[in-house]
């Protein structure tokens, strides 16, 4: 039985799931001094994104911090997928993906909260600055699309 689709089916009711873009990192290069991130080619993935519940808890107690955090239910990819949820729990590299909304927004993965065999549950932080993706060897056959 898969209780995340019988949730997933009731929920997205009343708040549809989305399409996502997951920029998986694979790690930083270093160039002649100049320390540089690496990514896969992005994948769209459906997702139910939803606030953390954590993150009005962490504001009040700690002010200074205004950090906003949403929580990202990935669903399990297509056939097609080079990707699996398994892929994006990694043992030296849990984090570092970058997430891009449909409302333009980018979003670090900070946590892997919850891994199963249908889905997994990925905490993320807006980011303030949109992310330079410039130099990777995918960018501009993804730009250009």
């Amino acid at each position: 039985m898969n209780l995340h689709k019988i949730a997933n089916a009731a929920v997205k009711t009343v708040h549809p799931n989305e399409v996502i873009t997951l920029f998986k990192a694979l790690g930083q290069v270093n160039e002649l001094g100049i320390v540089k991130a690496k990514y896969l080619a992005p994948e769209a993935l459906e997702a139910q994104v939803q606030d953390d519940a954590d993150s009005g808890l962490t504001h009040s107690d700690t002010v200074n911090q205004t950090g906003h955090a949403k929580r990202f239910f990935v669903n399990k990819y297509s056939e097609n997928s080079s990707l699996e949820p398994h892929d994006l729990v990694r043992q030296k590299n849990r984090t570092g993906d970058i997430i891009l909304r449909k409302n333009g927004t980018y979003w670090l993965v900070t946590a892997v909260i919850e891994e199963f065999d249908l889905h997994t549950v990925l905490k993320a932080e807006l980011l303030t600055k949109e992310p330079d993706f410039s130099e990777q060897d995918w960018y501009e056959n993804w730009r250009n699309k």
